[in-house]
């Protein structure tokens, strides 16, 4: 029974590290979001307890605070890694001239306004799976309380479309849309 329980918990020890350093190594080597949201998914869904240690630029990270800033840093900063100077080669007169010349003259752009047809459409065609946006109301509360909200988000968009500004509400929105 000894040996038995030795080589369990060997077992058990050697799964969680590969599992570990696999994971680590997908997340450090992948640049794309949706697959590290997936890897993270999976992750999550087939352990049944909470990430107990990262280790982030050779330190063990087991603080759960200091996970959460670590995966948030490591999300938030993906953009830089990946275009570390965005505005250094910029230049706008280019893109001006590159979108003018596929435009034609005689193209008009106008924006008309929405509806509460429109807005409790997109509420009622919502995907609840996706993630909770910067505001913290994820797309389940949105689509149950689209019949007692339309009316305020049709006159907060509409008034954006009307004015060429986005609140911070509107912007959170939009992300679910």
């Amino acid at each position: 029974m000894d040996n038995y329980k030795k080589y369990r918990n060997l077992t058990n020890k050697l799964i969680r590290s590969s599992k570990s350093k696999y994971f680590m190594e997908a997340i450090n080597n992948d640049k794309n979001c949706k697959t590290l949201w997936r890897l993270l998914k999976v992750l999550n869904s087939a352990t049944d307890h909470d990430i107990d240690m990262i280790t982030y630029e050779d330190k063990n990270l087991t603080d759960k605070i200091d996970i959460v800033n670590c995966l948030n840093d490591h999300f938030s900063s993906v953009g830089e890694k990946l275009i570390p100077h965005p505005h250094s080669n910029f230049e706008s007169e280019k893109i001006n001239n590159y979108v003018k010349s596929k435009i034609n003259d005689n193209t008009l752009f106008s924006l008309y306004t929405v509806t509460n047809g429109d807005v409790f459409k997109y509420l009622t065609n919502l995907d609840i799976n996706k993630s909770t946006g910067t505001d913290g109301v994820g797309p389940r509360i949105l689509k149950v309380s689209k019949s007692i909200i339309v009316d305020s988000l049709n006159h907060i968009i509409n008034l954006s479309l009307c004015t060429g500004m986005m609140t911070y509400s509107e912007i959170a929105v939009e992300s679910y849309l």
